[in-house]
């Protein structure tokens, strides 16, 4: 397998799309405390579906491991991908953790269980899925336990290893949505919302064995559209509670409904895409190419960049609507100046200090 050694544009497009489509639903959410209903919030059931951008984050994740993880198969490979991953993702999310529990405590206490899940990231304690500081953070546990599994597989140096990824995620999935455990941890572990990394890495596995052909080309289209109009669809259809985190982290069963819904066609989507880049070798606009490589700080970021435009915009005496599309612009354009001089400056730093050159690791796309 060839490695990925620099940024596929279109994954990076894909990144800005599902970012964008987790902030509008929740500039929706907190424009209707303050105006009520809006237009936009009113329209079918547009109001809750940008949450389908977090499954699409998934399906990212499943396709890049899948491209890089032959990389770190070697004798402290383990050691390394879990570094980069831990640096690639702990030090904002405490960062921005500890600045919104600060700021949250001015107003009332902070329970134990929050701030243990917001450090662990497992669900260790409590009768229920406990979500931590940063309410969105609740995905990133799915994230490090994703990555959890990939450092075993490395650390007892199994061979063929997207294969092995990809069947371990499924059969997990498959005992989740079968047994539906009420204890917590254990429906956590075998969780369906697995079944998302592993469309990822089927994604990506298809990605690098198929050739440029025009078959191909006539392929790539027609996958693309197929996974847009499945995506795009249920804005016109009721899907009940799976765009609420706490309904599908409760519910083994709803989450794989989730992961059948709006999984597999983010995962066609994101197949059709990148075949696209590849096979019509265009151009995708590097302001969107900026925006993805910023969308986890917008992840983490947004809520308290909203908290802070949902007053300052008040001023300008904007009507719901454009409210909404305003919070988006902000949160979009306050995690740009944040990636660049924050999260990019402190990452390079961070790896650097822990994983200089000489241990010859390649550089890769993340």
């Amino acid at each position: 397998m060839a490695l990925l050694t620099h940024k596929i544009d279109s994954i990076q497009a894909l990144r800005a799309i599902a970012v964008i489509l987790v902030v509008y639903t929740h500039s929706i959410d907190y424009s209707a405390d303050i105006f009520g209903t809006s237009r936009q919030a009113s329209f079918y059931y547009l109001a809750n579906w940008g949450a389908i951008g977090l499954d699409l984050f998934f399906v990212i994740s499943g396709f890049i491991m899948t491209r890089i993880i032959k990389s770190y198969q070697h004798n402290d490979g383990w050691r390394l991908f879990a570094g980069k991953r831990a640096l690639r993702i702990v030090p904002l999310y405490w960062g921005i953790s500890l600045i919104a529990g600060l700021l949250i405590m001015r107003t009332y206490p902070i329970r134990f269980a929050t701030i243990l899940k917001t450090v662990v990231f497992f669900p260790i304690v409590e009768s229920t899925f406990e979500f931590p500081i940063i309410g969105v953070g609740w995905s990133l546990s799915y994230e490090i336990y994703f990555y959890s599994l990939i450092t075993i597989l490395l650390l007892i140096n199994v061979k063929k290893i997207e294969l092995s990824v990809f069947f371990l995620l499924i059969l997990l999935s498959l005992v989740g949505v079968l047994s539906d455990s009420p204890v917590v941890l254990i429906r956590f572990l075998t969780s369906p919302l697995l079944f998302e990394f592993a469309l990822g890495i089927g994604c990506g596995l298809i990605y690098d064995k198929l050739p440029v052909t025009s078959t191909l080309c006539r392929w790539s289209g027609l996958l693309f559209m197929v996974g847009l109009l499945g995506m795009v669809s249920s804005v016109f259809w009721q899907y009940g509670d799976l765009s609420e985190a706490g309904s599908v982290t409760q519910s083994n069963y709803l989450a794989y409904l989730r992961g059948i819904i709006w999984g597999i066609p983010c995962a066609l989507f994101l197949l059709g895409s990148t075949l696209a880049e590849r096979t019509y070798s265009f151009s995708i606009p590097s302001s969107l190419v900026r925006i993805g490589d910023a969308s986890y700080a917008n992840y983490l970021l947004h809520g308290l960049l909203i908290s802070f435009g949902r007053t300052t915009f008040l001023k300008l005496n904007l009507s719901a609507d454009s409210y909404i599309l305003f919070l988006v612009v902000f949160c979009t354009v306050g995690s740009l100046f944040v990636y660049q001089f924050v999260e990019k400056p402190m990452t390079k730093k961070l790896t650097t200090y822990f994983f200089p050159k000489r241990l010859g690791i390649a550089r890769l796309a993340s």
